[in-house]
């Protein structure tokens, strides 16, 4: 819905000055499809916080012990991952608008083919696999948790990206519907 905020000019203003203030164009999206952004976003830092317990767990873990060798590669790579994902979220908060929630998933898309490629890696990988020594995740390979909690967050991810790009193709098109019936059009308003 866009809106067109005209200023009350007092008598003494000239007309440029009058149609500069009747130029200010804004944009706000309805209560409905703001919460549903609310909503998804309010997921996506849950998915966020979620991703990141395994990598809080590690530097925990490196605190508490004197001869830890340090905090692992994997742990700091995934609290990035988290952060980004979190950036993303705010981001989707501050302009709740279709394109934003598109951008939103595919970043989130993007997000889950990494943890794809790790799951196929840590299945595959032996312990010696230059990938899983870069990342420092020799210790993890037994008992395939790794590649279990990489499966989860896939599968949380994919999940979320679906629910994004669903969210953002259907009002997308239904803002298409009220432009090609002349339902979005400018209305002026008095401050």
């Amino acid at each position: 819905m866009l809106t067109e905020i005209d200023g009350e000019n007092s008598a003494g203003e000239d007309s440029r000055d009058r149609a500069a203030a009747t130029s200010v164009l804004g944009y706000q999206a309805e209560p409905s499809r703001r919460w549903t952004v609310y909503q998804l976003a309010a997921a996506m830092i849950l998915a966020s916080l979620f991703s990141a317990t395994p990598a809080v767990l590690d530097i925990v873990d490196h605190l508490r012990s004197v001869d830890s060798p340090g905090v692992a590669r994997w742990a700091c790579l995934l609290l990035l991952a988290a952060m980004v994902q979190f950036a993303y979220t705010i981001y989707l908060v501050q302009l709740p608008d279709w394109s934003t929630v598109w951008v939103v998933s595919l970043a989130t898309l993007f997000l889950a083919f990494v943890y794809a490629m790790l799951v196929a890696v840590l299945i595959m990988g032996q312990p010696q696999s230059h990938i899983v020594q870069l990342l420092g995740l020799e210790d993890q390979l037994h008992g395939n948790r790794a590649a279990g909690w990489c499966a989860i967050m896939l599968s949380l991810t994919c999940l979320l990206a679906y629910a994004a790009g669903r969210i953002s193709v259907r009002w997308y098109q239904a803002c298409q519907m009220l432009a090609s019936s002349g339902s979005l059009t400018r209305k002026k308003s008095v401050q």
